[in-house]
């Protein structure tokens, strides 16, 4: 039988230290406001003028404009009043970082009513006006001449993959033929993200209905160890379940893809260089095997759509290769890159801002997002009541 402990027995209650401190005055939170905006403004002049570094990878790196987040949420705050505010500021920095790459920035800039006060919109741009906005919010950097180059020799919006390579400082870009097909692999495969390499594809116009239709292509596939991707109209539930557990069990290498159906995507696979075969003639089915399908691939996964590298299509895959001495850097560089392309899409798309003087600012996005989370952040600070903040 459980005995109770006594109260001699039992370990004595420690008080918690943690307590709650209050600020309700009107004045005082507008003074710590204040406070908060000027630390902002001084950080953006920092950043503007190169005198701001923050740790990646276990080294320094010279801040540039387009690191306002990561830069923001490590500035220091003695006061937890303070901290409450920088934290509401960095949320907002954040919340039109996510609508636009690369507006936090422009955020700052209008926050400040010091710059950006006569601005016009231009609904064109030239290549020039795109590099002038990269270097003013990237710098002129190892990532804005990764992106320069991207632009110039490729297309506005590539896939892009990063690979760490054995040079030791040269960075290198290559790109190639890419055909975007939309559909689907079914739910159950679970396939994690990146490129798939090798891989041959044939293609069926019309619904794999039994296993028994491929098993040919089946067996040669598990015995060579070839991975295989089963493009067709529609795969009924059992032909997936058995294609799945083969696959979940490294027995094969089978993915089986839901080509969208429409009659020009259909065309458009069967003009490129991908194996077709029409689903009437059942008998060129069964008879399938690896020496029909020639040619390597690699793909690309996507929610609705795959990629295939090498196809004849009109997009295009871009490999940078990233010296191994950069290796603990290779994650800041991609997140730039990336912002970068996506920057220039935005300026094609949607336009440019000028300033008073007819300098390139940043895309008629990036400005419109960051105008909008500045009405909204002064709309929050304008209407808040109290600052609630846990002292230790």
């Amino acid at each position: 039988m459980k005995r109770y402990l006594t109260s001699s027995q039992r370990s004595p209650i420690r008080k918690s230290k943690n307590f709650s401190e209050l600020k309700t005055s009107a004045h005082g939170i507008e003074k710590i406001c204040k406070q908060v905006f000027s630390d902002f403004l001084i950080l953006s002049d920092k950043l503007s003028e190169g005198r701001l570094t923050f740790f990646y990878g276990g080294r320094p790196i010279r801040a540039v404009r387009s690191d306002i987040l990561r830069v923001a949420a490590e500035w220091p705050q003695n006061d937890s009043f303070d901290l409450a505010i920088r934290n509401i500021m960095v949320n907002s920095i954040l919340s039109t970082e996510k609508k636009s790459p690369m507006s936090g920035a422009i955020f700052l800039d209008i926050l400040s009513g010091r710059t950006l006060l006569k601005t016009s919109f231009q609904g064109r741009a030239s290549i020039e006006d795109a590099k002038c906005v990269l270097r003013r919010l990237m710098g002129l950097g190892m990532s804005y001449e990764i992106v320069c180059k991207i632009m110039e020799n490729s297309c506005l919006c590539p896939s892009i993959e990063f690979l760490l390579s054995d040079r030791r400082h040269k960075f290198s870009i290559s790109s190639s033929c890419v055909l975007n097909v939309k559909g689907a692999i079914p739910p159950i495969f679970k396939l994690r993200p990146g490129v798939k390499k090798g891989f041959r594809i044939v293609f069926i116009d019309g619904v794999i209905e039994r296993i028994s239709e491929i098993d040919r292509l089946l067996q040669e596939s598990q015995k060579e160890e070839v991975p295989i991707l089963l493009m067709a109209r529609k795969f009924l539930p059992d032909v997936v379940s058995t294609l799945y557990h083969n696959f979940a069990s490294g027995k094969l290498q089978v993915i089986p893809f839901e080509v969208e159906e429409t009659s020009k995507l259909i065309d458009t696979i069967k003009a490129e260089s991908i194996f077709s075969i029409d689903h009437e003639n059942a008998y060129y089915i069964s008879s399938l095997c690896l020496e029909d399908l020639e040619k390597d691939y690699s793909l690309m996964f996507y929610p609705n759509k795959i990629s295939i590298v090498g196809a004849d299509g009109v997009d295009r895959h871009v490999i940078v290769e990233i010296p191994k001495h950069f290796h603990k850097q290779a994650g800041l560089i991609e997140d730039r890159v990336k912002s970068g392309i996506l920057s220039i899409l935005e300026i094609a798309k949607f336009g440019i801002v000028l300033d008073e003087n007819k300098n390139p600012i940043c895309s008629v996005k990036a400005y419109t997002s960051a105008k909008k989370t500045s009405e909204g952040l002064h709309s929050i600070l304008k209407n808040l009541g109290c600052i609630i903040a846990q002292e230790e």
